[in-house]
């Protein structure tokens, strides 16, 4: 019930200075579907919530899940229990709290919640994306890619640490105009099956926007966040005049860690990992990794970003 919580959660730009962070997903084996959930605080309720909508209240239902903190700020600075959509009593519930209830209960209590054990969310914080494995001859700097404080086709877009590269999504067959975002109001949204009409390709490139011929590298991939591209599909690389596959690139998260000075650079631009599985007595609890992303204070690249 709750698998669309896994994954990165990356923060929209362009809401008018509200924090939504949003996954998108493609599912399905013999028909496809596209899903998504938001996660935001509700100001009423002082919750955070995630639900199939940018705003509301809390909602009850399959892959939805909700925290009280009425301190928290961010996601990231969360310390109270997540309640998530318990599919055997249809209700939000904690793993904690429900190992509690059935302490003392019989043993049929307790043998229901070691089959229908409730999902549990642990939130971490990530830096950004590691660029490692860059091939000998390449011009890419190996390194750490912070998030960038705009949007492009409707994907998040990265900045290197040091600047002169940033990593993007570009569609194959549309102008780079139509991938740039105007400011939209909190409760506005690309249709998630929109953002897969066109195929595309993600790319690192001195310039956000630059075609394939333009740009250092790029892989054929049509995820929503570089957390999503296929671990089977290789990295096209400009070496000189001439393009080398290489399979050793990849783009790992990076943790953040209280010894991280990248702290300092923080701008709560964060983007939150989930990964949703039954927890059951015994078994490590589900990961609900918090992904905090540094949104870049350089200056903006040539197409417009902010």
């Amino acid at each position: 019930d709750n698998e669309i919580l896994n994954g990165l959660f990356f923060k929209l730009t362009g809401t008018f200075g509200v924090p939504i962070y949003r996954i998108v997903k493609v599912r399905g084996v013999f028909s496809t579907y596209y899903t998504d959930r938001y996660l935001f605080k509700d100001t009423k309720t002082k919750c955070w919530v995630i639900s199939g909508k940018p705003t509301g209240r809390v909602a009850i239902q399959p892959g939805c899940a909700f925290t009280e903190d009425d301190l928290a700020d961010r996601p990231g600075a969360v310390t109270s229990p997540w309640y998530v959509w318990h599919g055997a009593t249809k209700d939000m519930l904690n793993m904690d709290e429900e190992l509690e209830r059935v302490k003392d209960l019989d043993d049929a209590a307790k043998n229901a919640l070691k089959r229908f054990p409730v999902d549990t969310i642990t939130v971490k914080s990530i830096v950004g994306f590691e660029l490692v494995g860059v091939p000998p001859g390449s011009s890419m700097v190996a390194g750490l890619l912070l998030r960038y404080a705009m949007q492009f086709f409707g994907r998040p877009v990265y900045e290197g640490e040091r600047g002169a590269q940033y990593l993007y999504w570009r569609s194959s067959d549309k102008e780079m105009k139509d991938g740039l975002q105007e400011e939209q109001a909190p409760g506005d949204a690309v249709a998630a099956k929109k953002l897969f009409e066109h195929p595309g390709y993600w790319a690192i490139a001195k310039e956000v926007g630059a075609s394939k011929d333009e740009c250092m590298a790029w892989i054929k991939d049509d995820a929503v966040t570089p957390h999503q591209i296929n671990p089977n599909t290789t990295w096209q690389v400009k070496i000189g005049q001439g393009w080398v596959t290489t399979t050793e690139m990849k783009l790992t998260l990076e943790e953040w860690n209280r010894s991280n000075d990248l702290m300092d650079d923080f701008d709560q631009a964060e983007e939150v990992k989930s990964e949703a599985s039954p927890t059951s007595p015994g078994q490590d609890p589900t990961k609900a990794l918090l992904g905090l992303s540094a949104a870049s204070k350089g200056k903006a690249p040539s197409s417009g970003g902010k």
